[in-house]
Parts: C-alpha cells; structure tokens; sequence
C-alpha cells in the first residue's frame, strides 16, 4: 500500500486499487500472480520474475504494458526523469531510461543517482558525473560514499569515520562522527561524536542539543 494504491490478492490475481486523496477507490486492475508487483507509483509498478533460476525487474504501467521488459538483476525503485540504477548479468550498475536502454553503460561496481544531472559511481574509486559520463568530481580512494541521498546529502566516510556531502561533492560535514542516523529529521541529521549525540543542519553546522535544554526542575 502507499499513497496511490493499495493491492488485494483474489485467486491467482492481484487487484490494484487506486485511490484520490480521500481515499476513495477511482480505479481497479487485475494482474496476474505469475509476477510478483510493487505497488504502483506515478503509474508504474516494479514487478518481478524467476527466470533461470534468478530474479529479474522489470516495470509495467497502468495499461497492463510492460514498458521495461524483466531483464535486470536490480532495478532500483528511485525513477528521477525516467532514470533508474539497474543491475546486468555481469553484477555490473549502470543508468537505464524509461525505455530500458542504457543510458550510462553497466561500467560499475555501485551507482546512487543523485539529480537528473548528477550520478555517484564507483569503479575502484568513487566519483561523481552527469549523464554523458563526464566527470564533476573524482573523489581519493580513502573516500566511499555509504548512503543514498537525502534532500541531496549523502553520508561519506574515511577510515570509518563518517561525515555529509553535498551533490557537487563537496564536503559540509568533516569526517569525524562514529556514527550517523540515516534519515534527518526536519533537515537535523543525528550524528555521534566522541560518544556524544549531536545534530547537524547544512545552514546551521554542528549543535549541541543539551545547550537548548532547561533543567531548571528535575528529579
């Protein structure tokens, strides 16, 4: 289920409801169990199939058409302008459209997709490039990038130790935390430093929470 649908299984079918923003049912469709479906988002479902012994993606609109075909080992859910990360038999990445062509070649030992224009790569080392493989920023070997983006920060480390970098890849956030919280909240990301819990916001830099607490009555 999410915002757009939810899914009911009948017989050897699955029935795709979709809802307004009152909930209420605007349309079904019956698909067939052969495949197994995400739920549908902007119109498109990522389904999948055993084949050869191996799970293979592929996508499939409202119509029941199957507009990428189940040939991809991954395929990521994030669609950015008809751009997705998909995985090829040799456990390469590269960038497909919304046709199932390749528009960065499977070149790749992992691949986050950052904007229309932007794409983090690694192939020995991480770097980031547009979509005519063109290189914006060539990142040193000690530097891996460990998250996807979020509102376009990322999560690097150095010697296991982790810090936030932009889409350009520049670094906002130094490489000093042990740990750093995935998702941010209201833009506040949760980073510990030298055992202590802290926050951290781009505009803002690093804070320390315990300077905005009273204790004026405790127990």
């Amino acid at each position: 289920m999410n915002d757009e649908c939810f899914i009911t299984k009948e017989k050897n079918y699955y029935i795709f409801n979709f809802t307004n923003e009152k909930g209420k049912i605007t349309k079904k469709i019956k698909l067939s169990d052969e495949y197994d479906y995400k739920p549908f988002k902007n119109g498109y479902a990522k389904f999948s199939v055993i084949q050869k012994n191996e799970r293979r993606y592929g996508i499939i609109d409202q119509n029941k058409t199957v507009v990428i075909k189940p040939d991809f080992l991954e395929l990521g859910d994030k669609n950015i302008d008809g751009l997705r990360v998909a995985k090829n038999d040799f456990l390469m990445y590269g960038v497909i459209n919304e046709y199932g062509e390749w528009e960065i070649p499977a070149v790749y030992e992992k691949i986050y997709i950052l904007s229309v224009n932007t794409i983090a790569v690694k192939k020995d080392n991480w770097k980031i490039i547009d979509v005519k493989s063109n290189i914006i920023k060539d990142f040193p070997y000690n530097i891996s990038i460990e998250s996807d983006f979020f509102n376009d920060l990322q999560v690097f480390s150095i010697n296991k130790k982790y810090g936030i970098l932009n889409i350009n890849g520049e670094i906002l956030l130094n490489s000093i935390c042990d740990q750093i919280e995935p998702n941010p909240d209201n833009g506040y990301w949760q980073v510990l430093i030298n055992n202590k819990w802290m926050l951290f916001k781009e505009d803002e830099g690093l804070l320390d929470p315990e300077k905005y607490l009273i204790f004026t009555e405790r127990k």
